[in-house]
């Protein structure tokens, strides 16, 4: 609209950063909140007497106690049961719907336990003491992100200091050479893309 190309490309790069950004929020939501769901999720399971017929009917009566997102994959679960009479392939399709990997281990041991008529007392004790040590390193985890958050506002803090220091030097406004000129811009676009492989890599380690 503004007949400039590289404004044209400046708005699209940062269309698809916000884009990135909010799809990625969105994830982490759900996968906090099946993260604080698993252990609740497997302290009911341990409630139950369960038998592999009657899995997806347990799954089912639990799900009223859970939040989202798995309240509704395990009413899904146990509809798509009733409908298909197929227990195993409702199950293993429950696993692929939310991206978090200790829900899809414990529905897989689900399918498996079910099929051999393995002991699901077994499989939920063992599955809870595995969840609560994956959960005891995510903390670990989150813990090196903040830090790593901290030093992205300390390189941040410094990289203004260091433009001021450079207006002052050369007695023009660095506004002036980091929007109006090539160099400026490069230099600029290399800053957001450094943040950028910053923000990437503390999102990996939060994981």
């Amino acid at each position: 609209f503004s007949g400039l190309w590289w404004l044209g490309i400046l708005v699209i790069i940062i269309m698809e950063v916000l884009l990135h950004v909010i799809i990625n929020v969105l994830m982490m939501r759900n996968y906090n909140a099946t993260d604080e769901g698993l252990l609740k999720f497997l302290d009911f399971l341990g409630n139950y007497s369960l038998t592999s017929g009657e899995v997806t009917g347990v799954l089912q009566q639990v799900s009223g106690y859970l939040d989202e997102p798995l309240k509704t994959v395990l009413e899904e679960c146990y509809y798509e049961a009733q409908m298909s009479g197929d227990t195993g392939i409702a199950l293993l399709s429950m696993a692929e719907k939310i991206q978090h990997p200790k829900f899809k281990e414990l529905v897989r041991n689900l399918e498996i336990s079910m099929r051999y008529s393995a002991d699901f007392t077994v499989l939920v004790s063992q599955s809870r003491r595995s969840v609560r040590e994956y959960m005891r390193l995510r903390q670990e985890r989150k813990a090196l992100a903040s830090e790593a958050w901290v030093n992205i506002l300390i390189l941040g803090g410094m990289t203004v200091v260091i433009l001021k220091a450079v207006e002052a030097l050369i007695g023009i406004p660095i506004e002036e050479i980091l929007f109006h000129t090539w160099v400026g811009k490069i230099c600029l676009g290399g800053i957001c893309f450094i943040m950028f492989l910053f923000y990437n890599q503390i999102r990996s380690m939060d994981k």
